[in-house]
């Protein structure tokens, strides 16, 4: 999925080590930063390889960083 999310909105991607509380296996977690409307080709391709993927998506007033918008303080 990174390789994909990289490429494809041309988005960076950071993944974690993880371990589902219930479950106790471990898990690859998959962080980005995407527009609203590059969510949807990532989406199809979240349902195409895990149909039972956890998706957590949110609202963020400011991205700040490397390529995004600069700290200004």
């Amino acid at each position: 999925m990174g390789p994909f999310i990289n490429k494809s909105p041309g988005r960076g991607v950071t993944i974690l080590n993880g371990t589902g509380w219930y479950t106790k296996k471990n898990v690859k977690i998959i962080m980005t930063v995407v527009r609203k409307r590059e969510s949807s080709i990532i989406f199809r391709k979240i349902k195409e390889l895990d149909p039972n993927a956890f998706i957590s998506m949110g609202s963020v007033m400011g991205v700040f960083g490397e390529g995004f918008d600069s700290i200004k303080f």
